[in-house]
């Protein structure tokens, strides 16, 4: 890395400055290219400062040792090379690293020999803009006369489904072009004037003339919802790699790309704190979001490996494994048993009576499970577009979850179980309180569950400092059934009530049970459950009940 000139596309945030702020450090020279409206200049000042001050240490540590000052920092900082340069001689460079000025009678350099002995300079420009990029090589050219890294990190991403059928809407075709012309016409834009001027390279002992690195992503293998465009365009960065390579063999020219996964950038840092500890926790070890630098590594590692050509490295620590086991579990879940189905026909067979609503309900959760009631708000039935959780409902504002959460079941048992004991409930409750209002407080009960596990799942992710709790995704009736069994048992009052055959006392029946499904089956949705024994007491206690009596009252 030592005296390289490397350029770097979107040098002035994200990636791109990681990979600055490291090949500095390396002792590389860094052109930085980026939009004008950039922070270019601010990066240029920062890096400056940060050579000068590493320098500046050095002449305290070793002051009356001029070549120790040199290369004191080289395990962590290397600075430039002791020989000359190029058009830099070894004053002009100590002149960089001590920060001092050199004495007026030392022969003044030309100004692109002092651009050169810069560790960074900004040049402005648009990848996308062809008379912008051959500007910045005609400077290039001028003040190095070489150049021997491209890092391509220059691009946009946006998020729009092909057709919202909701909206009405297409993806504007305009969008996708301009994520198409920045991520692959300008990184070739940017890499073909590369070839031009590495060609006119010294080989070095490998004849090795140069190195192109370009930023693809995983996106490009697995793109998810609302990334057509940006996976079309990482996609075509990952097919260029292997034959860019090939094209450029004869004339020494390397050519690699690097496949992030979810890093630490701007578009990332935007998102709130949970939805960041949430996609890091995804990840199977370690279990955190990448760091720019990071990647900054992996390019500096692409550099000084001289047998790597024509490769796309997947920087993502395994992430699409998750993925791959998402997309699995979903097509478990599609393929639909009918077991549960004529276990629980078979019950309501057998029921003495079945209440009005009570059977609408029971009737309503088949259909669903069926597919055969099309809930048009809903782009997708699939499981994870409709479970409930903190994440989901808080951070992304998804509250039409807290509607359809509780009427999706993960499989036939658990619609059976669900249905069974909202059948018993019904029978008691809906016979107590009369079809009308036992509607009303099934839907109360059922919002209000649905917005207690939200709440549940920030207290659990504040207190027990474990942001897991908040990305726990809960469905189906259960949170709704246990409100229920509250309200039952309260107005069934009895010494004892049997739990899995176990008599309890009434006023802890519910809890027993709360507990016993735990243990039985731990891959149940606690908090899910415990939201419902809550709502059921904020109903025999007050609030609720005055909220079902109101609308009662109104309708009535």
């Amino acid at each position: 890395m030592k005296g390289l000139v490397a350029l770097i596309t979107g040098g002035a945030s994200g990636l791109g400055l990681a990979c600055a702020q490291r090949f500095v450090r390396q002792g590389a020279r860094v052109i930085i290219c980026d939009l004008p409206t950039s922070k270019g200049s601010q990066v240029v000042q920062a890096l400056t400062d940060m050579t000068q001050s590493v320098a500046a240490k050095s002449n305290i540590n070793n002051p009356d040792d001029e070549d120790d000052q040199l290369g004191s920092n080289s395990d962590d900082y290397t600075n430039v090379d002791t020989t000359q340069t190029g058009n830099v001689d070894l004053e002009e460079h100590q002149k960089l690293l001590r920060g001092q000025q050199i004495a007026s009678d030392t022969s003044s350099s030309s100004s692109s020999s002092s651009l050169s002995s810069q560790q960074a300079i900004f040049y402005p420009g648009d990848v996308t803009n062809e008379n912008d990029v051959q500007q910045i090589f005609d400077r290039i050219k001028q003040t190095y006369d070489r150049l021997d890294v491209v890092v391509n990190c220059a691009g946009i991403a946006c998020a729009f489904r092909t057709y919202n059928i909701n909206k009405r809407s297409m993806h504007g075709l305009g969008e996708f072009q301009k994520v198409i012309n920045v991520n692959v016409s300008g990184t070739f834009n940017v890499l073909r004037r590369a070839c031009h001027l590495m060609a006119d390279n010294q080989p070095n002992e490998n004849g090795q003339r140069g190195v192109i690195i370009n930023t693809a992503s995983v996106a490009g293998y697995e793109g998810q919802i609302g990334q057509v465009a940006y996976a079309a365009s990482k996609g075509a960065i990952a097919s260029m790699t292997l034959p860019l390579a090939r094209d450029l063999s004869n004339m020494g020219v390397r050519v690699c790309a690097i496949a992030p996964g979810v890093f630490h950038t701007s578009i990332l840092n935007a998102l709130p704190i949970r939805v960041k500890l949430l996609l890091g926790n995804m990840v199977p070890f370690p279990s955190r979001v990448g760091k720019p630098d990071e990647f900054a590594h992996m390019a500096q590692s692409i550099i000084e490996n001289p047998y790597l050509n024509g490769e796309v490295i997947r920087l993502d620590d395994s992430f699409y494994l998750i993925q791959l086991q998402n997309m699995q579990q979903r097509t478990r879940n599609t393929q639909k048993s009918q077991f549960g189905i004529i276990l629980l026909i078979f019950e309501l067979t057998r029921a003495s009576h079945i209440p009005p609503i009570t059977l609408v309900i029971i009737g309503l959760n088949i259909l669903i499970y069926w597919d055969m009631i099309p809930i048009s708000i809903l782009e997708s039935s699939d499981l994870e577009s409709v479970c409930l959780s903190t994440n989901y409902v808080y951070d992304m504002g998804q509250y039409s979850r807290l509607f359809f959460a509780p009427l999706f079941h993960g499989d036939d048992m658990h619609l059976y179980y669900n249905m069974v004991s909202f059948l018993f409930k019904g029978q008691q409750l809906e016979t107590l309180f009369g079809s009308k209002y036992f509607a009303i407080l099934v839907f109360v009960c059922s919002l209000s569950s649905s917005i207690m596990i939200v709440l549940l799942g920030q207290i659990a992710s504040v207190l027990f400092e474990n942001p897991s709790f908040a990305s726990q995704c809960a469905i189906g009736f259960s949170a709704v059934i246990f409100a229920l069994k509250v309200i039952t048992t309260h107005y069934t009052p009895a010494d004892r009530h049997y739990v899995w055959g176990i008599p309890v006392p009434t006023k802890y029946a519910v809890w027993a049970e709360l507990f016993i499904i735990q243990f039985i089956t731990p891959n149940v949705s606690f908090l899910g459950h415990l939201a419902g024994i809550i709502v059921g007491l904020l109903y025999v206690n007050g609030p609720i009940q005055y909220i079902c009596e109101s609308i009662f009252n109104l309708i009535s």
